[in-house]
């Protein structure tokens, strides 16, 4: 028995040719039941002949997920669309402006796994780690170590946390609507105190990266972001005679 074009679909890209050996389907009829199918399907297009591939809803977000620029003005552009596959791979759709380099080392968009541009946003360092108990502890499915995360965990943290990352991207709806916030300036007196809750397992400010204690915030002296490093104290043990 043939199968349907989705049910074919399912099992990983093809090729309009591959569809119609498959599913009995004219080419017609394969160009007309693809279309239907809009969004819920992509094109990959390596050479000549495309392959089409179904997507998947990822990370709670739905199956095209908005990849955006931001610029030192607070401006955020939309440069592509992360598009997650029934395969367990990513296609990165562009808009324009895109930097070629996000298409990967085939060139075509395709990605085995979470883009590399994507992946290095996770947590990291001194503050990912408290970021991660701080994940744990709300939400039990979630590692309390950085480095036990898959690529769910990371794609839901980035997802959550879009608008307050490393670096100039963010991904998902979310952070477009959050990015333009207008950050809460910190007096320089409060540093010792914001220290003190970081030691603490709290996580201010954006997570930084780096095995260094430290914290982001915005300074309402210099009006502008900055990393606040610091080194905690050093415990006094008695001496037992």
């Amino acid at each position: 028995m043939a199968l349907s074009l989705t049910e074919f679909l399912e099992h990983g890209p093809a090729t309009s040719r591959e569809i119609q050996d498959a599913t009995g389907l004219s080419q017609a009829a394969v160009s007309r039941q693809l279309r239907k199918l809009g969004h819920r399907v992509v094109a990959i297009r390596s050479g000549r002949t495309p392959r089409y591939v179904l997507t998947r809803n990822a990370f709670g977000a739905g199956d095209r997920l908005p990849v955006a620029v931001v610029d030192a003005h607070g401006d955020a552009a939309v440069v592509a669309h992360i598009r997650p596959l029934v395969t367990g791979g990513f296609h990165v759709e562009p808009s324009p402006g895109m930097p070629s380099l996000l298409l990967g080392e085939r060139g075509d968009g395709s990605y085995d796994d979470l883009p590399y541009f994507l992946q290095d946003l996770g947590p990291q360092g001194f503050l990912g780690r408290q970021i991660a108990r701080e994940m744990s502890g709300r939400f039990p499915e979630f590692p309390d170590d950085p480095k036990w995360w898959t690529t769910n965990h990371i794609g839901r943290y980035l997802i959550s946390n879009g608008d307050d990352l490393p670096g100039n991207f963010t991904l998902g709806e979310q952070a477009l609507l959050r990015v333009r916030r207008r950050p809460d300036a910190v007096d320089d007196a409060e540093y010792p105190l914001l220290a003190d809750r970081v030691m603490q397992g709290e996580v201010p400010g954006s997570s930084a990266g780096g095995e260094q204690p430290k914290f982001t915030a915005f300074s309402g002296k210099s009006m502008s972001h900055v990393i606040v490093k610091f080194s905690p104290p050093v415990k006094q043990h008695r001496k037992v005679t």
